[in-house]
């Protein structure tokens, strides 16, 4: 999601139900990947939503739902870093010994008036943190992790007034290098990576003027090269997100003006999935994931949606759990983690909103069958901003602010074993 798209979704929702302020929210969302919905801490004040992590039961069918039972134990270990984020956006997993996130943060501006944002990737190695600044201008979005010396982090660099370039940079083990991308028109950058292999990885961004063509490009293994998309059914395209499965099926989501589009790739070449559920228009998906070749899922912002092959369907969350701004990922077995919220209004569920709401999140564990319910991590107030399943299949992590007591907000890394 990009800012123009946060502020349009906010402003839907009326200010005296959110007591939102829209400055201070618009710079800090993303969509995702699968992922990628970071919050800002200055967003999170005791007047504007106090988060806290719930946890909560779905169906994917449109059956009543059973009661939910007990909860999975969280078996959570929760690392905070001492760096001031201003947002934590992404969260990419090899093993339990390593871990990467990016984001931006903020450091005294040289002038003396309030702060720069910088933009940062940090590593755990199993014992500490190490941070690796960023060069001037760079805004990531997005990271993936291949191996321990195989890493990449896409996202913008602001260039003259309002344009943009895209950029990707690498890390081999001993640095990080910045690698040509070619850009697509005058204002675009990246958005969403996916890694099929080490010499297989595709990268897609919006472009704010959809005449200049969607932004999609494929590593392999030497340079990136763009890759063109059929004649979209709508006109000019924008991509925001993309997943892979395998070499033979990724998937990408965008728009094209106010119409959503979904493009498959099998291998041989990308086709246009129809964007139609029950007959009518799908929203807007921010996200999509397949955890098999006929059963991919979907997330709008106003909710999820499942692909059999043939057709979307809605996939209906429960009522406790709002999916409009939720991150999941796969847990590898055939099976998604979903972290989203429920709004409260002192203790009682309020999903329109009113003057007390708090946002609460919910973590729930799709086996394949049925909904688990997963204790949360922490017992104070907090909010996933992404997850990922490590590689080596040791666990999943998720980035993520914490609210003290006295309203300190710290972002946090937690992560807890596979439910199978």
């Amino acid at each position: 999601m990009n800012d123009q798209q946060l502020i349009s979704g906010l402003a839907a929702l009326p200010d005296e139900d959110l007591h939102v302020d829209l400055d201070a929210v618009v710079a800090t969302v993303k969509s995702r990947r699968r992922r990628r919905h970071a919050v800002t801490t200055a967003a999170l004040t005791t007047t504007v939503l106090t988060a806290g992590l719930i946890v909560v039961i779905g169906h994917p069918g449109g059956a009543p739902l059973p009661p939910p039972p007990p909860a999975v134990p969280g078996n959570w270990t929760v690392r905070s870093s001492d760096t001031q984020w201003v947002s934590l956006s992404s969260v990419a997993v090899v093993s339990a010994s390593d871990v990467w996130t990016t984001g931006v943060t903020g450091e005294p501006d040289p002038g003396g008036v309030g702060l720069r944002e910088r933009g940062r990737v940090e590593h755990w190695d199993g014992q500490r943190w190490t941070r690796f600044d960023l060069p001037d201008g760079h805004h990531p979005f997005d990271l993936a992790a291949i191996a321990s010396g195989d890493v990449w982090v896409v996202g913008r660099v602001a260039t003259s007034g309002p344009t943009a370039r895209p950029f990707a940079m690498h890390w081999d083990g001993l640095g990080w290098r910045d690698v040509p991308v070619p850009p697509q028109g005058s204002n675009s950058y990246l958005d969403s990576v996916a890694v099929v292999s080490a010499n297989d990885i595709w990268a897609v961004g919006p472009t704010p003027s959809l005449d200049a063509g969607p932004l999609l490009v494929r590593w392999d293994g030497q340079r990136w090269t763009t890759v063109t998309l059929p004649d979209a059914p709508a006109g000019p395209v924008s991509l925001d997100f993309v997943s892979a499965r395998g070499a033979d099926d990724v998937w990408a989501v965008g728009r094209s003006d106010s119409h959503p589009l979904i493009a498959h790739f099998v291998g041989s070449g990308w086709s246009w999935i129809p964007a139609t559920v029950d007959g009518r228009v799908l929203p807007k998906l921010r996200g999509v994931v397949a955890l098999g070749p006929d059963d991919v899922w979907g997330v709008s912002d106003t909710g999820f949606f499942r692909w059999d092959g043939r057709v979307w369907r809605e996939a209906p969350l429960p009522a406790e759990l709002d999916g409009r701004y939720a991150t999941f990922a796969p847990d590898g077995a055939g099976g998604l983690f979903v972290a989203g919220y429920r709004l409260m209004c002192q203790n009682v569920p309020c999903p329109n909103g009113g003057p007390d709401a708090r946002a609460y999140f919910r973590v729930a564990h799709w086996n394949g069958t049925a909904w688990r319910l997963v204790s949360p991590p922490v017992d104070g107030p907090g909010m996933f901003q992404d997850l990922d399943t490590a590689r080596d299949g040791s666990g999943v992590w998720a980035v993520g602010l914490r609210m003290d007591a006295s309203n300190f907000d710290r972002w946090i890394v937690a992560s807890r074993p596979l439910l199978r």
